[in-house]
């Protein structure tokens, strides 16, 4: 009897069909979406810029605050996040021979750091590189005397 010939081989087609047909229109209604999150991005970052560009501060300053947060903490993000996958997959390796499937853990770890790990160490090391690196520019501006001025027009308000 040959494959693929029975009561169901037409069923089978008709399934195909309709599956390849479905994944196709899928992809033609994601490319709207993702145009139209793109431009909600390109939008919420103008808004940010316009609201916080006012008297005091411009648009240089506020686009050279956003390089110094985000992509300067960039390689500290990328080297916790290599070493904290090479722990993540020695320990789940060790758990997986157990059950002989070594095979997927490559997949676990690509999930689990992605998924779960990876916003909140970053969110961490960000938050903590920017937190300590005002302070340390406001230790600077109070030794060097640049934050008299500053404390004086607070007082005057």
């Amino acid at each position: 009897m040959m494959r693929g010939a029975g009561p169901r081989a037409g069923r089978r087609r008709g399934v195909t069909r309709w599956v390849a047909s479905s994944v196709s229109w899928s992809a033609w209604g994601l490319a709207p979406r993702l145009l139209e999150e793109a431009g909600s991005l390109v939008f919420l970052f103008l808004r940010t810029l316009a609201g916080r560009c006012g008297r005091r501060t411009g648009p240089r300053s506020v686009v050279q605050q956003m390089a110094s947060v985000g992509v300067s903490s960039l390689p500290i993000v990328l080297i916790t996040a290599v070493f904290t996958g090479a722990v993540l997959a020695l320990q789940t390796m060790t758990g997986f021979k157990r059950f002989n499937a070594q095979d997927l853990v490559g997949t676990i770890v690509a999930l689990s750091i992605c998924r779960e790990l990876g916003p909140v160490l970053t969110g961490l090391i960000v938050s903590g590189r920017v937190g300590s690196g005002m302070a340390a520019e406001l230790g600077t501006m109070k030794v060097t005397s640049r934050s008299t001025p500053w404390r004086r027009s607070r007082r005057t308000r």
